[in-house]
């Protein structure tokens, strides 16, 4: 007796294996539980499960999702299973009070008639202090404010709705720029000064620009998972993109690195000051982990990103180590990040300003 693969379930079928695999795959978390970022990056997938039953994308008023501490003891209009919509639609002008699984919801207000009035709305149930999420769909951008809309932590990205981009190293690199740009080039907005005017970084300085570039990579990349902390042989990849669609193009290893001109203060005294060579150690410890998780996962991409918060922004550093980084196929990229505003507009004109 012979069987045909699937008349068993294709367990033998390299297709089906495959197919399985991505289908698995979207269930595994991108983030750990108690990530920052894993909240939003559930927002993302929720957003992107209910923009196919509507026509949001057509209409001007945004949509909010405020992370409440407790769903029991708000008040509104029960939503359960919100991560299946179910051919529901969102409503634009709504206010969803969300809890961490983002399983169900409360819609604490009718929709809003106007912009102003989902504003005052929004704060009046706490998105002025509490974690929020506001998606535009007139222009497809969504806004993490972490402490509220009120508070000093916001990041502002575009939420890609059935483009696809592919996963290449000119596409990695675009969207690092985007993200210097957008965030980390100043420090008002980059969440990672503990004290900026002492060049002093927060504390894992490294996992909080890891978590910005995992959260940015899930909203471009929708056509791929986007998971942290990834281990293996060699150790743990901080971002790794893998296709969970056939239509998917490419798979990526981002390792993160800080170049520092002073260590976070972790026994609460005085910050000490980073000699070059611990700089240099760490870009040479990011090209082999980049290489090593690249190969062990047949990426098509390893990149290391340096986030440079040394006093002057300097690509010297970098040199030494391109002949290195190009024999092991690792990509690299230099972000300076500023310690102040002033130094920002400085750098934008020296060029043509006298000193």
């Amino acid at each position: 007796m012979t069987l045909d693969p699937s008349e068993v379930g294709g367990g033998s079928d390299p297709r089906a294996i495959e197919e399985t695999a991505r289908s698995e795959g979207r269930n595994v978390p991108g983030t750990p539980a108690d990530s920052a970022i894993a909240w939003p990056r559930k927002v993302i997938d929720v957003i992107r499960r209910w923009l196919p039953n509507g026509h949001l994308v057509a209409q001007t008023k945004p949509v909010a999702f405020v992370l409440v501490p407790s769903i029991r003891a708000s008040q509104g209009t029960p939503l359960e299973l919100l991560d299946l919509p179910l051919g529901r639609s969102l409503e634009p002008g709504s206010i969803y009070l969300c809890d961490e699984g983002m399983r169900r919801a409360l819609l604490p207000r009718d929709p809003a008639a106007t912009v102003e009035q989902w504003a005052a709305d929004l704060r009046s149930v706490g998105g002025g202090h509490l974690p929020t999420v506001v998606y535009s769909p007139a222009d497809g951008l969504l806004v993490w404010y972490s402490k509220g809309l009120d508070g000093p932590d916001r990041l502002e990205q575009e939420v890609e709705i059935g483009v696809g981009r592919p996963v290449t190293e000119a596409e990695l690199m675009a969207q690092l720029d985007r993200l210097h740009v957008k965030r980390w080039v100043s420090p008002s907005l980059a969440g990672v000064w503990d004290n900026s005017d002492k060049w002093v970084p927060v504390q894992n300085a490294e996992r909080a620009f890891q978590d910005q570039v995992s959260l940015w990579c899930d909203a471009v990349f929708e056509r791929h998972n986007v998971t942290t902390e990834v281990g293996g042989p060699g150790g743990r990849c901080d971002v790794f993109l893998y296709p969970h669609v056939a239509s998917a193009v490419g798979s990526g290893v981002i390792e993160m690195k800080v170049l520092r001109a002073f260590h976070f203060p972790e026994s609460g005294g005085s910050p000490t000051a980073v000699p070059a060579r611990e700089n240099v150690a760490a870009i040479r410890k990011g090209i082999r982990q980049a290489f090593v998780y690249g190969r062990r996962s047949g990426c098509d991409v390893s990149l290391l990103c340096m986030c440079d918060m040394r006093k002057v922004d300097d690509d010297a550093i970098v040199a030494p180590f391109l002949f290195a980084a190009d024999k092991f196929k690792v990509a690299m990229c230099r972000y300076f990040v500023f310690a102040s505003d002033e130094a920002y507009r400085v750098a934008l004109t020296k060029a043509v300003l006298p000193e």
